[in-house]
């Protein structure tokens, strides 16, 4: 077995919940921004022969909620692109986790493979020293099996 070990875990993300929100962000963002535009054009026409201090209350109103309106639809492009990098990270890491587990699994089997290598090099060897033993004991003085002869 190698050293080491892979994350044999996947990774948890919702990639499907996470596509659907970066959508419905992305959505509502474009939706904010049409109607920042939309209420652009509309206080315009209402500005045109308006005059005094509700005038000056509703540019100065008008202003703020135009501001927030769009940092709104800012932070909601900010956060699809936010929760898209953080899918993107998921895939890679779960590709890498995918990655290692095949690097250990072909280690794993070279170990095998070298291992069962040597095991068959170690029963030859001890079969090759039985029968070294055995022919030792044949040739020794007082054997009792006839020599081998010599073909003619």
């Amino acid at each position: 077995m190698p050293n080491w070990n892979p994350n044999w875990n996947d990774v948890q993300f919702d990639h499907v919940a996470a596509e659907e929100y970066v959508e419905a962000a992305r959505t509502l963002s474009r939706t904010v921004r049409e109607w920042l535009h939309d209420r652009a054009v509309l206080a315009k026409a209402a500005r045109k022969h308006w005059e005094g201090p509700h005038r000056m209350r509703f540019d100065r109103e008008f202003e703020r909620i135009q501001r927030q309106s769009d940092q709104i639809a800012d932070e909601l492009s900010q956060s699809a692109n936010s929760v898209r990098r953080a899918a993107d990270q998921a895939s890679r890491e779960q590709q890498q986790r995918i990655s290692q587990r095949a690097r250990w699994q072909q280690e794993n089997n070279e170990e095998m493979r070298q291992a069962e290598v040597a095991r068959q090099v170690a029963e030859s060897a001890r079969l090759a020293a039985e029968e070294a033993r055995a022919a030792a004991a044949a040739c020794a003085p007082g054997a009792t099996t006839a020599p081998i002869k010599a073909a003619a």
